[in-house]
């Protein structure tokens, strides 16, 4: 990693763009009033982009999770600003918060009730571009630290009552996040390079966040950086979103998916351009060189909301209660503790023997993992981090494709298990039994793949961003 990166631990506030005061103005992203304007115009970036020359200033701008209850998001963020300062060392790099609040003012509901979303949608960006306030600098940048909040996970679980209080909206009629727009917008207009990692928030439950990154990245466009989206994976269902992701995407200087499945589900939503496939940016941490000390214990990793929106709880439940049985004493731990844990102990904590204390980062979070002797996990950044802490893995996989071709990019595909196929709990525990037959083998012919596809992401990644 580049120096520096071993600051992460604590944090206080991160240096993101949107400090400062803001001037009073009514703003109305959405057009909801009058008549449908002619767009205005701005320039389109397809003919300037397939030019292949970047536009703007020279400094690269990561748009990534700074602040994260997930110390999966937070691994992610530091691979990938690691990798850029080792990449690119004579351009200055800034990291800013993806998908802030004040950029989460649409609606995928209201946008399909008017009569051209995608226009609707356009005018939205267009409008906010044009009512940017020049006068405003870009703030300086930060020490582009990523930290972990464990407050961040209840603002994710309660975020269904944010939305019904539609306190945003409220906020933005109010012109309480002018300044933050405009600083973010500055930063835009002075970047040679902006290069947004999604990640997994275009997923089929998230029409609205989505739409967030996607309003972020067609103002970036607008200001004419050179934009890239990358590490992302391509679910959404909402025929909205995809028209705009089409509308979007299709505008990038290029756009990087983790799976395959992303590329076919983005041609099918209509878009023109192919997607590069290149894996999951967790293949970017180096696996440990040595194996660690076997503990002789298990650690079970189960994302409950994913789990609970999919209808398995009850037979997740049971599955728990029979993991019990082979593994007594095993462990209760995740990347998102403040999410998954409380929601497991309220629903079973007699089957639960133990969990595991929160971490206050990623770094944490990897020695806890190299304690044990096993992980069985359906947590894609979890079995990412296991494996770089030199601790064999079981993956299963729930509601979509994500960690099946995250191993299958491996060359490890055989080894994912779905929750909810026929007979998958006896098979997730015969493939736990066959793991602990021989962990060190395993954890090494894991860790080895795991190497050899961070090289090529490397590769890959420089590729498309040179």
């Amino acid at each position: 990693m580049a120096a520096g990166s071993a600051r992460h631990d604590a944090c206080g506030a991160a240096g993101a763009a949107g400090a400062g005061q803001a001037r009073a103005m009514t703003f109305d992203f959405e057009g909801q009033g009058g008549s449908e304007p002619q767009l205005e115009r701005f320039p389109d970036m397809g003919e300037r982009e397939t030019s292949g020359q970047a536009t703007g200033g020279r400094e690269i701008v990561l748009v990534t999770r700074m602040t994260t209850g997930n110390q999966g998001n937070q691994a992610l963020s530091i691979a990938l600003r690691d990798f850029l300062a080792e990449s690119f060392p004579d351009v200055p790099l800034r990291l800013i918060e993806r998908a802030p609040s004040y950029m989460r003012q649409l609606s995928a509901a209201k946008l399909g009730r008017r009569r051209d979303p995608v226009a609707a949608f356009e005018r939205a960006a267009q409008r906010l571009v044009a009512r940017r306030d020049a006068s405003v600098p870009p703030p300086p940048i930060g020490d582009n630290r990523v930290c972990y909040d464990k407050a961040m996970a209840g603002i994710v679980r309660f975020e269904g009552l944010r939305s019904r209080l539609q306190l945003r909206q409220w906020m933005r009629r109010l012109g309480v996040y002018r300044r933050a727009i405009d600083e973010r917008l500055a930063l835009f207009a002075a970047a040679g390079r902006v290069i947004v990692n999604p990640a997994g928030e275009f997923n089929p439950v998230a029409a609205d966040i989505a739409l967030a990154y996607l309003l972020d990245i067609r103002c970036a466009q607008l200001l004419n950086p050179a934009v890239y989206a990358i590490n992302l994976s391509f679910e959404v269902e909402d025929p909205v979103v995809q028209a705009i992701s089409v509308h979007v995407f299709d505008r990038c200087r290029a756009v990087a998916v983790r799976e395959e499945a992303s590329v076919a589900h983005y041609a099918a939503a209509g878009g023109t351009r192919t997607p590069v496939m290149v894996p999951d940016a967790s293949t970017l941490h180096r696996p440990k060189a040595k194996l660690p000390a076997i503990a002789q214990k298990a650690g079970l990793i189960l994302n409950y909301l994913q789990i609970a929106n999919n209808n398995l709880v009850d037979e997740v439940t049971d599955f728990i209660a029979a993991f019990g049985r082979e593994h007594p004493g095993f462990v209760l731990t995740s990347n998102e503790w403040a999410t998954d844990i409380p929601l497991w102990k309220a629903r079973c904590e007699a089957l639960i023997p133990a969990t595991s204390p929160e971490g206050t980062s990623y770094e944490r979070y990897m020695e806890e993992l190299a304690g044990y002797d096993l992980i069985v996990s359906s947590r894609l950044h979890t079995c990412a981090l296991a494996i770089v802490a030199g601790t064999p893995v079981v993956p299963i996989e729930i509601g979509t494709f994500k960690i099946t071709e995250f191993f299958a990019n491996l060359g490890l595909a055989d080894g994912v298990v779905r929750i909810g196929d026929a007979g998958w709990a006896e098979r997730t525990l015969a493939r736990a039994r066959t793991v602990e037959a021989d962990p060190a083998t395993v954890a090494r012919e894991q860790a080895a793949a795991m190497l050899a596809a961070g090289d090529g992401v490397r590769r890959q990644l420089r590729a498309i961003l040179t």
